[in-house]
């Protein structure tokens, strides 16, 4: 199964020596601020290890419409919202640590695992203001 990555799998340099094809996204690459960060996953890139890849427009508005009928929408980053698409369009497995990135994920049915804060015990709605 495809790994996803978001910032925080590459900044802990989570299952980068894994055999599993790891995605990320360029928007993903673009907020790694830490020389040491942006040192592994270019090397990474480099050794074919993580692809960069952008989401399909279709998997995005399937994300964001989602995000909307759950309340999550004012809660989701643009990056936030291109992984979890790009999970969403290789049937992979979202790596993050971003509890309203799992529940949305739970929402849609892709699976997710946390990096070093866990993952979230139940999947919930939030309400509408």
């Amino acid at each position: 199964m495809a790994k996803i990555m978001d910032a925080s799998a590459v900044i802990n340099a989570y299952s980068l020596e894994e055999k599993e094809e790891m995605y990320t996204s360029p928007s993903v690459i673009n907020e790694l601020k830490n020389l040491a960060s942006k040192l592994l996953a270019e090397s990474a890139i480099t050794e074919g290890k993580l692809k960069i890849v952008n989401p399909k427009d279709k998997h995005i508005e399937r994300v964001k419409e989602k995000a909307r009928e759950v309340g999550s929408d004012k809660h989701l980053s643009e990056t936030d919202i291109d992984i979890i698409a790009l999970a969403l369009e290789k049937k992979g497995k979202l790596l993050t640590d971003d509890y309203t990135m799992q529940n949305l994920s739970a929402h849609l049915g892709i699976k997710y695992e946390g990096i070093t804060r866990g993952e979230i015990k139940n999947k919930r709605k939030f309400k509408k203001n």
